[in-house]
């Protein structure tokens, strides 16, 4: 759980197993390398006044929900095509790498790819 204020934050998980991840961050910019081979990883992110970028690997499937206010919202929807209320991968169910991402966005910037 990283819970920061104003701040720069870069954070790469991308070689670590994690099973959860929480961000709630004010007027920042936060950028993270999610997990490459964690198995399933749930990640909840709540900002701001933020920027918010968080990279998917490549080899890993994703669903993806967000709620903004006066958000600027850039999904890769080549990846992720939109689906319901959200994007999601092909096959995510199946995937043995994936990732289900909730983001909760004031005023900012969300940036997935």
């Amino acid at each position: 759980k990283f819970k920061t204020g104003a701040c720069e934050m870069k954070l790469d998980l991308s070689e670590l197993k994690v099973d959860e991840l929480n961000i709630e961050t004010g007027a920042s910019s936060t950028e993270v390398d999610l997990p490459a081979r964690a198995g399933f990883t749930r990640v909840k992110a709540a900002s701001g006044a933020a920027a918010l970028k968080l990279r998917v690997p490549q080899n890993v499937a994703a669903r993806i929900r967000v709620d903004s206010g006066l958000s600027g919202i850039q999904v890769d929807s080549r990846r992720f095509p939109r689906h319901n209320h959200g994007y999601e991968s092909p096959h995510y169910e199946s995937a043995e790498n994936r990732v289900d991402i909730s983001v909760e966005s004031g005023v900012g910037a969300v940036d997935i790819h």
